[in-house]
């Protein structure tokens, strides 16, 4: 298992970093965009993976 930092940004201003513990990319990128969508239900974002840290 390892953290996924992605940042994420909308062209409305809504942004940000979210931090996912998962055992692969695919995985956390879809817990990330099921939590955008049930925040912002029409907004679309550019979501960049920032960085992959080990998890203790």
């Amino acid at each position: 298992m390892k953290y996924y930092v992605f940042t994420y940004y909308d062209g409305k201003g809504h942004g940000g970093r979210s931090y996912h513990l998962a055992a692969s990319k695919d995985e956390a990128l879809k817990r990330l965009r099921r939590r955008l969508h049930q925040r912002y239900p029409f907004c679309k974002f550019r979501i960049d993976l920032e960085n992959v840290m080990p998890a203790n």
